[in-house]
């Protein structure tokens, strides 16, 4: 069957085809749908993540956080980056980093994204964990990540987490 680009090289019948009544439909939709799509580029936030604990609060001290989002509707799209420093106290308990806009589904068992602990010869990929509206917890292997746990947290470490929530 003849086919023909439209805008946004979406590809379409053209008039030899048997559907060719359907080509105006087709080419309206592809071009409504490249016009929507033009818009959507998200702008990158920065943001300071929190850095807690259940128990004692880490001290980033000399080590570095860094946060960004973008938000397109209702969907946010996140990256945090922790590295600890030398000055870096590690705290008690689970650890637990904030996100930047509320989360708005269900609690329990919710993964938010994908989490990167890179100790000095190894990494360990585990997944992002709603805490609650605003913090996630780390689940590192089978482990939720502590100071001590997978490994200890010290200075050099990095943690890395990217994921995608719907917001309220």
């Amino acid at each position: 069957m003849p086919t023909t680009g439209a805008p946004g090289n979406i590809w379409y019948p053209d008039a030899t085809s048997p559907v060719a009544p359907l080509e105006n439909l087709f080419l309206q939709q592809a071009t409504s749908v490249n016009d929507a799509l033009n818009g959507v580029t998200p702008t990158w936030t920065s943001y300071t993540p929190t850095w807690g604990a259940t128990g004692t609060d880490p001290v980033l001290g000399n080590g570095t956080i860094i946060g960004r989002y973008a938000q397109v509707n209702k969907i946010v799209t996140y990256q945090i980056h922790l590295t600890a420093g030398s000055t870096t106290t590690f705290g008690s308990g689970l650890y637990s980093l904030s996100l930047p806009v509320a989360f708005a589904g269900e609690l329990e068992n919710t993964c938010l994204g994908t989490v990167v602990l890179r100790t000095n010869s190894s990494y360990h990929s585990g997944s992002a964990m709603a805490g609650s509206a605003t913090i996630i917890f780390m689940l590192l292997n089978t482990t939720l990540m502590t100071g001590t746990a997978p490994g200890n947290f010290v200075a050099g470490r990095a943690l890395s987490i990217n994921g995608t929530y719907e917001v309220a």
